[in-house]
């Protein structure tokens, strides 16, 4: 068990796993209590959206995964994946001094490339009384290019690379942590506009030219606008006409894109 300012978590880290948001969920339907976290040195078959494998290089990466029983209405918990973006942020700017940039849904950038992302599962189990909702994180913390897959080494960033420096992996996940836990607290107490702020303060999509790739295949270009006041993403095509991306991938070009990257003393 972790104490600390903003409440206390329990942590199991786990030499290697199959995926920590496996492993969470196993444990949530064991009655695992809200803030149980589990991390791992590597996984063997992480996950990331849409089916797509998390590379989880061992011991040079973040990977870890929170079991949250969110006090929000049903249809709030899509708001799960701005808080848990919010709060990843917040830690890897109080532990390294950079922001990250976000990418809609779940992607974190730094310098237009990749640097973590985001999967939130959810799952309603008997006698409870809110659904299990799991936020898997992975960050690149001291991974090197040669450890990443080819085709992954241009799109992707680790923090080691990106500011020269190297950072206990313990340390930003306590960080990560405990933001989540503030923004968790703003967003269940109705705070919701203090987290959609601080989000839209760190989306690097805004007022860049994007294509919207829809899970049936279409394509959608247009300019971002950001989330609306229900967390929905919205671009604008070139006939004016605005559309809510609902799910698929919002693809940019990388040399127009605006990071909103800042370095913090």
């Amino acid at each position: 068990m972790v104490d600390g300012e903003a409440g206390f978590y329990i942590l199991e880290w786990f030499a290697s796993t199959e995926s920590t948001n496996s492993l969470a969920l196993q444990k949530a339907r064991n009655a695992a209590p809200a803030w149980t976290v589990v991390a791992a040195d590597t996984q063997t078959g992480g996950r990331g959206r849409l089916k797509r494998t998390w590379v989880s290089p061992p011991g040079v990466g973040l990977y870890f995964s929170v079991v949250l029983r969110p006090r929000l209405e049903l249809q709030e918990l899509p708001l799960v994946t701005l808080a848990a973006a919010v709060a990843v942020c917040r830690g890897v700017e109080s532990v390294c001094g950079v922001s990250p940039a976000i990418k809609w849904p779940n992607d974190l950038l730094f310098d237009g490339r990749k640097l973590g992302g985001i999967l939130i599962e959810s799952e309603s189990l008997t006698g409870a009384d809110q659904p299990a909702t799991i936020i898997g994180i992975g960050i690149n913390v001291t991974t090197r290019a040669a450890q990443l897959p080819s085709e992954l080494r241009e799109q992707a960033i680790s923090l080691a690379i990106a500011t020269g420096n190297r950072y206990s992996r313990h340390d930003l996940l306590d960080a990560i942590v405990k933001a989540l836990q503030t923004v968790m607290d703003a967003l269940e107490g109705g705070k919701k506009k203090e987290v959609f702020d601080q989000w839209q303060a760190r989306d690097g999509l805004i007022g860049n030219t994007l294509t919207w790739v829809t899970i049936s295949g279409q394509r959608i270009t247009g300019k971002a606008l950001g989330i609306d006041d229900h967390g929905h993403y919205h671009i604008r095509d070139q006939a004016g006409i605005s559309h809510e991306v609902l799910s698929g991938d919002l693809a940019m070009d990388t040399g127009n894109l605006n990071n909103r990257i800042t370095n913090r003393e």
